[in-house]
Parts: structure tokens; C-alpha cells; sequence
């Protein structure tokens, strides 16, 4: 097939599963939990017909007033979300409507970045038979069109930006392994897209970790002038951006992510709450909130200033990761509930359909991949282990002597994808001793990568798949 027309027909399958999904009634998107205010009300976007209207849940809502920005200052910490929402609410303003925001339109722009990701992974196969260059465009499709990933971009979470995210970065990374051809383009792009992963929500912060020693990695396989100089500055303002995010994280965010850890988790589930109260320097008569939670309206969060005040001085960063490390038996057993939880890719809270749709409240559309892989990787916590077990046997061996540049840099990439993925479970786990459905999607995106990627890995060493031009010091 001549070039470009093959990554042309795969693309449009994409965009017409896409288009199916998020623009033709009866429309798929995600029900608020209480969170869309966070990017909605900054952007000047209310709900219909007026903020006292509960839209939470049950159902999806596609449509939403358009304010003046200038009456609502900014109601929640910076976020490259903002800058998704921003352009979708002025294209909407231009072309669509001036007084109604159709959040179709966020849909799109979602949708065309993430397309984006998917053709330069295209684009890094060309050198391929034509025959594997199928095989992976099929299981793109297979993996990547589930209405799991697809349904967020018709939301105001954060989680798409950090769906479109990857796809643009494991795309640049491999057409850099397989195509230097602008090679500066792809490395920048890459750092581009981390630093809007990374800024994305505060928990996605850690991920400058292992995105800015294999972006230096990467420069290696560019062979251009000055490659090294390009890395290291966009590694300093990646890693500077993710340190002034950090610092615009809201207390009450942290504080209320521990109030649930502690009462809704780890003391509702202790043996002793009073020993265990005393561990994490809390009052003894605090062990009455256990099973409450920051949002309940009696809850001592939102009628109790001191109690709020005296939380925050006692409860640190650090304070359930030490209660979790010091107490092995009780790190298990959190670690052990949350692992199944991160293959479930629809939050059972969540409504997927508008009401007009006559759906039941809660409906959710078939995710039939996300069904299949729940069945074949059903992510006990003995599973987990081995996966993120295999991400570090993957770093081991990419450091091998005999090892071609081209394994050691497969070999890499599949490290990041697994040491993400980690991260991704890792962070709710001592930050919240609990997770929401909702932050699995980025989890399940990495694993299907690093699925796809372990299998051409297979496919290459067997002599399947062509190897591209010499890379670097081979």
C-alpha cells in the first residue's frame, strides 16, 4: 500500500468508532461525581439551568451554560486540563454556540490528539511486511477504540488529557527507536507531552521521575547536534514545571484525600482503632468519624474549622505511608483490595447516557475489550507483582553487553510503560489507602502498550518483524 494511505485507513476507522461513540445520539460520556467544578467553573461553564441543579452520577450531560470567566476566579489549582477545556469552550463560542457549550466539542479536540498519538505509532511501523504493519494497526483498533477510554473525552475529569498524553509519548519514543527522521521534533514532542501528563493532576506528578531519564535516553537514539542540550533543557523545565504544580496543590485536597484514607479505610478496617489512631497522631475521640467521609454534611470537615485546622497540623505527607510501611500486615491487605480494582475501566457510580436517552440511571455501553482483559489479566495482587516484576527484569537486561540498541531502547520503553503503570497503582495506594475506579484508566492504557509491546518484541526476536535502519553505536 503506497505510504500514508494505510495510516489514512486505519486513522478514519479510528475517527468513525470515535465519532460513533462521542457524537451520535444516544451520546457516551461520563457522569459527574462532584469534580467537573473543578474545570468547569474557571472556564466560565455552569450547569443547566442554574449551579443548584444536581447533575451528578446518575446521568451524562452533554450541554452547559457559558458565563463570563471574569465572575468566577480560579476555583481549583492549575492544570493542563484547563487548556483543553479553554479551546473547546472558545471553538464552541466561534463556531457552534455563544451561549451554550456542547461538551461534544472538548470530545473532539480529545479525540484529535489521541489520533495524533495513534499516527505516529503508524508512522514508526512503515518499515514493516505489510502483513505485522496489519497485525498492529487490528490490535490498535481491538485495544484502543473501548468506549473505556473513549467515553472520558466527553467529561471534565483530568484522566483523558493523561489518555491523550501517552499515546503522544509512547508515539514519539518509537518513532524515535525506529525513524530519526526529525528526530529533534519527536524528542520535544515527547517532553511536550509529558510535561502535560505531569501537570495534569497533582497525582500524576510522580511520573517526572521516569519520564525525564528515558526522554535523556531517547536523545542518544537522535543523532543530531546538540541533542544532549535540547534533553537537558527540557528535562529542567519538565522537572520545574512538575515542582511549581506540586506547590499550587490546594490543602484541602490533601487533606481530604487523607480524612478518607484514615477513617474510610485504615481505621474502619483496624483490629484496634485506638492503638491505631494513636500511630497516626490523631485525638482518641476522632476514631467516632470512622466510615464518615470529608463530603457528608455533618461531617466535621465541612462543620468543624478546628477540627479541619488540627487534622492538617497533625496529618502529614508522610503520615500514612510510615502507618502503612511500619504496619506490613495492613499495607497488604489495602494493596490486595485495590489490585482488582485497576482493571475496572467504568466506575460503578458513574452513568454513562444522557436521561433523553431512556437508558436506566447508571447505564453503561459494552467495553468488550476491557471485559476481555478483566478476564485474562484479572489483576490480582500475586499478577501485579509479576507484571511490575517483568518491567524490572526489562531494565536488568537492557543493560546487557551484547545487548543491539535497538532491544535496549524496546526494552527501556517497556520499563517506563511498567514503572508507569506502577506509579499509577502505587500513589492512590499510600496517599488515599484506597482508589477511585476512575484513576485505572491510565493503568489499563500503559498495560494494553506494554501488552502490544511485549508481543512485537516476541514477533522481532523470532525475525518477523524487520529490523529499521542501524541505530546509534551498533
Amino acid at each position: 500500500m503506497k505510504a500514508g494511505r494505510f495510516e489514512a485507513a486505519v486513522l478514519t476507522l479510528f475517527l468513525l468508532s470515535g465519532a460513533y461513540q462521542l457524537f451520535i445520539p444516544p451520546l457516551i460520556g461520563i457522569a459527574d461525581n462532584g469534580d467537573f467544578e473543578r474545570m468547569r467553573i474557571p472556564n466560565g461553564l455552569m450547569r443547566i439551568p442554574d449551579e443548584t441543579t444536581d447533575q451528578r452520577f446518575d446521568f451524562f450531560h452533554s450541554k452547559f451554560a457559558i458565563v463570563p470567566k471574569k465572575d468566577y476566579g480560579i476555583y481549583y489549582f492549575h492544570s493542563s486540563t484547563h487548556l483543553f477545556v479553554s479551546a473547546a469552550r472558545w471553538l464552541n463560542e466561534h463556531f457552534i454556540d455563544r451561549g451554550i457549550f456542547d461538551v461534544r466539542m472538548l470530545g473532539a479536540i480529545y479525540l484529535a490528539c489521541y489520533l495524533l498519538g495513534i499516527y505516529l505509532l503508524l508512522r514508526a511501523s512503515c518499515e514493516w511486511q505489510f502483513k505485522w504493519r496489519c497485525l498492529f494497526a487490528v490490535s490498535l483498533l481491538v485495544l484502543f477504540t473501548d468506549v473505556a477510554y473513549s467515553a472520558y473525552f466527553n467529561s471534565f475529569y483530568s484522566e483523558p488529557t493523561a489518555l491523550i498524553a501517552l499515546p503522544l509519548i509512547v508515539g514519539s519514543s518509537v518513532l524515535l527507536i525506529y525513524r530519526r527522521k526529525a528526530a529533534p521534533v519527536w524528542l520535544t514532542l515527547y517532553f511536550i507531552a509529558a510535561t502535560i501528563m505531569v501537570t495534569a493532576k497533582p497525582m500524576y506528578v510522580p511520573y517526572a521521575a521516569i519520564f525525564v531519564p528515558f526522554g535523556i535516553y531517547l536523545a542518544r537514539l537522535g543523532a543530531f547536534r546538540f541533542r544532549y542540550v535540547l534533553a537537558g533543557v527540557l528535562s529542567c523545565g519538565l522537572l520545574a514545571l512538575g515542582i511549581w504544580y506540586q506547590s499550587f496543590t490546594p490543602e484541602w485536597l490533601r487533606m481530604k484525600a487523607s480524612y478518607i484514607a484514615i477513617f474510610g479505610t485504615l481505621l474502619q478496617d483496624s483490629q484496634n482503632p485506638a492503638v491505631d489512631a494513636a500511630a497516626m497522631n490523631l485525638k482518641p475521640e476522632w476514631i467516632r468519624y470512622i466510615g464518615s467521609t470529608p463530603y457528608d454534611t455533618d461531617s466535621p470537615v465541612v462543620v468543624d474549622p478546628a477540627f479541619v485546622q488540627d487534622f492538617s497540623r497533625r496529618v502529614q505527607t508522610m503520615t500514612i505511608p510510615k502507618f502503612l510501611v511500619t504496619h506490613p500486615a495492613e499495607l497488604y491487605k489495602v494493596a490486595a483490595d485495590i489490585a482488582p480494582q485497576m482493571v475496572i475501566t467504568e466506575p460503578d457510580y458513574a452513568g454513562y447516557y444522557e436521561q433523553s436517552s431512556g437508558k436506566p440511571a447508571l447505564s453503561k455501553p459494552a467495553a468488550i475489550w476491557s471485559s476481555v482483559r478483566a478476564h485474562l489479566f484479572p489483576a490480582k495482587l500475586w499478577l501485579l507483582i509479576l507484571y511490575f516484576a517483568s518491567g524490572a527484569a526489562a531494565l536488568v537486561a537492557a543493560f546487557r553487553r551484547n545487548i543491539s540498541e535497538l532491544g535496549r531502547a524496546l526494552l527501556l520503553l517497556y520499563t517506563l510503560l511498567v514503572a508507569f503503570a506502577a506509579i499509577t497503582y502505587a500513589v492512590p495506594l499510600f496517599v488515599m489507602a484506597s482508589i477511585d475506579t476512575r484513576y485505572s484508566a491510565p493503568f489499563v492504557q500503559a498495560f494494553d502498550f506494554s501488552l502490544i509491546l511485549a508481543a512485537g518484541m516476541v514477533l522481532w526476536k523470532l525475525g518477523f518483524i524487520i529490523q529499521p535502519a542501524s541505530l546509534p553505536n551498533e
